[in-house]
């Protein structure tokens, strides 16, 4: 009981009743092992994104479920609880219906990556391939913030598109097409689809809601304690 009252203040909860600390300390070491399940998951047998293993699927989802209940994280949709952890590189590890969709028109999206500011503005890079002949890279930018305390939103500007590029660049200018692209994706920014219900947050994980397909997206920091790819903006 000493030891998990030491867990507790080590997480800077002191003041409590023994029981209320004691219960903190067993949530903190469920999160642990659940994280330490995750990383395993992704990293083997071969990092994300995979496709056809519909049972690593299922059981990412079942961890997820289990670091909801242990969010440390209160309010995560707030500015107040995310500004502090989000500047910095995401890359998407788990999104079932971008699986999906990959599998049904014979294409791959990855990596996916959010590039966070303190300022409250965002990039996103995805990398596509199809079918071996086509390649490049599709990227949004604009701006992210808080709905309420459990709710994000992302407001995308503008879009561009880089085919056969080995790397993104981050003025829209640089794309291909820059009007034509731009003015496609403006129309496509659908202001509905863009608030995010976050689940879990903590400085190397996010999980959130993608609301179109009512589907989780699990996104990790690069260069944290899950990134099991450990190469930024390169691929595979």
């Amino acid at each position: 009981r000493r030891g998990l009252l030491g867990q507790a203040a080590s997480l800077g909860v002191t003041c409590v009743a023994p029981g209320r600390a004691i219960a903190v300390a067993a949530a903190a070491t469920d999160r642990i092992t659940l994280l330490g399940e995750l990383r395993s998951l992704l990293s083997r047998p071969t990092p994300p994104p995979f496709f056809g293993d519909g049972a690593r699927a299922a059981r990412i989802d079942a961890v997820l479920d289990g670091l909801r209940a242990v969010n440390p994280t209160p309010q995560p949709g707030s500015t107040a609880s995310f500004a502090p952890l989000a500047p910095g590189t995401w890359r998407v590890a788990h999104a079932p219906h971008i699986a999906k969709l990959s599998t049904l028109v014979g294409a791959r999206f990855d990596p996916i990556l959010y590039l966070l500011q303190g300022d409250g503005s965002i990039t996103s890079h995805v990398k596509y391939s199809w079918l071996g002949a086509a390649d490049g890279w599709l990227s949004t930018i604009g701006r992210y913030g808080s709905i309420d305390g459990s709710t994000s939103f992302v407001q995308w500007d503008d879009a561009w598109w880089e085919p056969g590029a080995t790397r993104p660049a981050d003025d829209p200018a640089a794309g291909a097409m820059a009007p034509v692209v731009s003015g496609l994706g403006k129309l496509g920014f659908i202001s509905a689809f863009a608030n995010f219900p976050v689940e879990y947050l903590d400085a190397d994980l996010c999980v959130f809601v993608f609301p179109f397909s009512q589907t989780r997206i699990a996104a990790v920091r690069m260069g944290g304690g899950l990134d099991v790819w450990g190469q930024g903006m390169t691929e595979e």
